[in-house]
Parts: structure tokens; sequence; C-alpha cells
């Protein structure tokens, strides 16, 4: 999962650099070319956050955080990102984040209200399911006018999927793995607490017993630097 996890966000970051490029030309023959481009990176990046959410709707239910009824299955979550609409992906993306919404409000649901709700209305009017700037005969084009006014607003979600949110996900995840490592090596330490109490109970010496457990969490301590 984690590689297709990279290659949304690095083919987000190319149609959008790419759009950028034609943007820069400044001509009215690219400004449908770069609505496409950007529209497309728009898409891509809220697939990316998507799915990197559930990643950590996942850890945090391993670390008992999160309901795990909360988690969907990979399956389930691939059919919910098919398709080109703008919109769901959106919904989506701020019904499942209140999940995770960070205590510290670094990011917040109402940040996705402010930064992203502006892009993706923009994306929306000049191309509501990813047909009108591939083919014309989809239904009229947006003057290059009229398109040259929404640039601003999709770049400007874009930059904060993939400037702001993106980092985020990826930080809460790692801090999240470790996490999940370190209470796993804390269950296994106090499992294996439980079994040495049992033994010593049954065949250790009471004067020994402190020394026993004390090396015994030493060799775990260890094993976890």
């Amino acid at each position: 999962m984690g590689a297709e996890l990279w290659k949304l966000r690095t083919f987000a970051s190319w149609y959008f650099e790419a759009g950028q490029s034609l943007m820069a030309a400044r001509e009215i023959a690219t400004a449908v070319p770069t609505m496409y481009l950007y529209r497309h990176a728009l898409e891509l990046a809220l697939k990316d956050a998507n799915a990197w959410t559930e990643v950590v709707i996942s850890l945090r239910a391993d670390l008992g955080t999160i309901d795990p009824a909360e988690v969907q299955s990979n399956d389930r979550v691939a059919a919910s990102l098919h398709g080109h609409r703008i919109g769901p992906l959106v919904d989506r993306l701020k019904r499942r984040f209140r999940l995770i919404e960070p205590d510290d409000r670094f990011i917040s649901v109402d940040d996705l209200d402010k930064r992203l709700d502006p892009g993706a209305e923009a994306v929306i009017r000049a191309d509501r399911d990813g047909l009108t700037l591939r083919y014309p005969v989809a239904r009229e084009v947006l003057a290059a006018g009229e398109l040259s006014g929404l640039f601003f607003r999709v770049a400007s979600s874009i930059q904060f999927l993939l400037g702001d949110l993106a980092p985020w996900l990826e930080d809460t995840v790692e801090s999240g793995i470790e996490d999940v490592s370190v209470q796993a090596l804390y269950e296994q330490w106090r499992q294996r607490r439980a079994v040495d109490a049992v033994w010593r109970q049954s065949a250790t010496p009471l004067g020994i017993a402190h020394d026993v457990e004390l090396d015994a969490f030493k060799a775990d301590a260890w094993l976890a630097i």
C-alpha cells in the first residue's frame, strides 16, 4: 500500500508543476490544458489525503484511541476513491479526518473548509466529472478568461494538500508506527513478566525474586533501544 501512496503524491506534484509551467506562458491556448492539469493534480492530492487518513485511523485503532469498527478494508477504501468526481472526495476526507483531528488543531476540519473548498468549488465549476476539459463534446467549456480566474483558487488548495496536510499525515503515520511498536514491546514485556511471576512463585527463593524481575526488565529494555 505504501508504494501506491507515494505514487499518488508524486503524480499529483508532477501534474501541478506541469500546470504551473503552462500557466507561466499566459496564453489563451493553454487555459484549458492548464486547468485540466490542475484538476487532475487536485484529484490525485485528494485521493492521497484520503488514503493516508485511513492509515492514521488504522494505526490509532491499534493504539485503542479510535473504535476499531471505524477501520475500513482496503477494498472499501479503493472503491470509495474510484472515479473522478471532486465533491465526493472532499466530503469523504472531511468526514474521516474528523476521527483524527489533532487536539492542538495544527490542522483542523475548519482548515479543510477554508483552504480546500474554494479550489474544489472552482474545479467543479470548470469540470464536474473529469470529462469536460478532456473532450469538447462533453459540454461547453468555460471561456479562457473565466478559467484563468479560477487558477489561483485551485492552485492554493493543491498547495494546502501537498504542502501542509500531506506532511502532517506522513509525520502522524510515522509517530503512530513508533507508538504501536512501543506498545507491542510493552505488552510483550507484561506477558513475560506475568510468566516470570508464576515461575518465581513455584521455583525461586523469595530472596532473589526481585533480582530476577529486574534482570528480565533490563534485558527487554536493552532490546528495545
